[in-house]
């Protein structure tokens, strides 16, 4: 199923410095296509719930993906892609050079994870590895950082490190 969430970012009346953002629409497409005429007609649809039209939109945000771009050629407005997105993008372009290496580790804390390993880990900390998810940057931060916080354990219990033999 196939979802669109569309939201408002207005300035605030009374505070010239302060935007407040609503949720106006979150809701299944019943479509059978999901182009970008169908996502128009659905944005339209919900402006007008409200009184409102394309005229009162100033810009589109979101990733930069095909559909995005020809909504907003169609709507005749400006596509500000996502910061997030474009941030994400860049710490996985420098990640590559690196990839074996975290693979190895994430494969390592898969092994952690295991019911043995994972009660022994508790047995000297409070907490447990965390994987990573491609997706999402901050995981492979996060993995790193348990890893390296957990490498007395591993001596501990003569763990094969990652280039080691």
């Amino acid at each position: 199923m196939h979802f669109i969430g569309i939201f408002a970012i207005f300035t605030d009346e009374n505070q010239e410095s302060r935007y407040d953002k609503v949720m106006l629409a979150f809701s299944p497409m019943m479509e059978t296509k999901f182009g970008a005429d169908e996502h128009v007609d659905c944005i339209e649809w919900v402006l007008e719930l409200y009184g409102k039209s394309l005229e009162n939109v100033v810009a589109l945000i979101g990733d930069n993906v095909a559909v995005n771009k020809s909504i907003a050629t169609k709507c005749n407005l400006p596509l500000i892609g996502c910061a997030s997105h474009r941030f994400s993008l860049a710490v996985q372009e420098y990640r590559k050079p690196h990839a074996d290496l975290l693979s190895k580790i994430n494969s390592l804390i898969f092994k952690l994870k295991q019911l043995k390993l994972s009660a022994k880990l508790r047995q000297h900390f409070n907490f447990r590895p965390v994987q990573r998810n491609d997706t999402r940057w901050i995981s492979t931060y996060a993995m790193i950082s348990r890893f390296i916080e957990c490498m007395t354990f591993y001596e501990t219990i003569k763990f094969p490190l990652i280039g080691r033999s």
